[in-house]
């Protein structure tokens, strides 16, 4: 019966995390771009938890060995999505 249950709740994860990429997404396609600003990740702040990769719709961030990395070419709309769901304030946008 405990392993029926744990199984349950890995589902619902699942489908709550694919209706929040969902939600996301028609988020992402509201906003407009931000080409004067670009993007600044304070490592010092940084908890590497990987809460800004699973919601990049470009998939421009990476986390490698616990060290967060940006593709600058592929995160050219700059939505700020990562920063709004950051729960550090770790990612900053900042003018070029």
């Amino acid at each position: 019966d405990h392993q029926h249950n744990v199984h349950e709740s890995g589902l619902w994860c699942f489908v709550i995390h694919i209706a929040y990429l969902s939600f996301i997404q028609r988020v992402y396609a509201l906003r407009p771009p931000m080409s004067n600003t670009m993007i600044n990740i304070r490592r010092d702040v940084c908890g590497y938890c990987g809460a800004c990769v699973s919601v990049c719709p470009q998939g421009s961030l990476e986390l490698i060995d616990a060290y967060l990395t940006v593709d600058t070419e592929t995160c050219k709309d700059k939505c700020k999505i990562c920063s709004t769901v950051c729960p550090l304030g770790a990612i900053e946008w900042v003018e070029k």
